[in-house]
């Protein structure tokens, strides 16, 4: 789960949202469902990355500049299946340095994407320029509180993709039993 923010948080993030300020540092997208996903502007991989739910006025943290940091926690990965992977430098230290987003929210659920190579020991792929060869994205569910459904993993396939959204709705499902 992400690192929830204080009031004082949200309303400066919302507020920034709303000014509609094209110079502001950075980007708002609306990802459904009353989710706006906050982006550092001008940064291809790494940067600042916020969740907020502007029904329940609640702010995440998701990804940071400060060394990259990742805003989830250690037991939101399948380290088991990471473990297969050759370069995991960025995984093994919750480092969001590459490619970091997410998709639209759908049925309360939405997929978080975390490149995780090349790593800093990796120099360059075929075509000698890095991120064409070897690149591992890692991808999570989560809910709108930011609470993880199905753990960081390879879901290279979309079968296996698939496969994930349906445990995470039936998460999803199994916590609004309970609350």
């Amino acid at each position: 789960m992400c690192l929830e923010g204080d009031k004082q948080s949200y309303d400066y993030w919302e507020s920034q949202w709303k000014s509609g300020d094209k110079k502001f540092w950075c980007a708002f997208s609306d990802k459904g469902e009353g989710m706006v996903y906050v982006r550092e502007k001008g940064v291809i991989n790494g940067g600042v990355s916020y969740l907020m739910d502007t029904i329940e006025r609640r702010i995440y943290y998701m990804a940071g500049r400060t060394a990259y940091n990742l805003g989830f926690e250690r037991e939101d990965v399948d380290w088991e299946n990471v473990s297969r992977f050759p370069n995991t430098y960025q995984a093994d230290n919750m480092r969001a340095r590459y490619a970091f987003g997410i998709t639209d929210f759908e049925d309360g659920i939405a997929k978080v994407s975390w490149g995780i190579t090349p790593d800093p020991m990796y120099s360059a792929d075929s075509d000698g320029y890095g991120m064409g060869d070897d690149e591992v994205i890692l991808c999570a569910f989560i809910d709108r509180h930011c609470r993880v459904l199905v753990k960081f993993q390879s879901m290279e396939k979309q079968e296996k993709e698939m496969e994930c959204r349906k445990l995470a709705l039936a998460r999803l499902n199994e916590e609004s039993v309970k609350e």
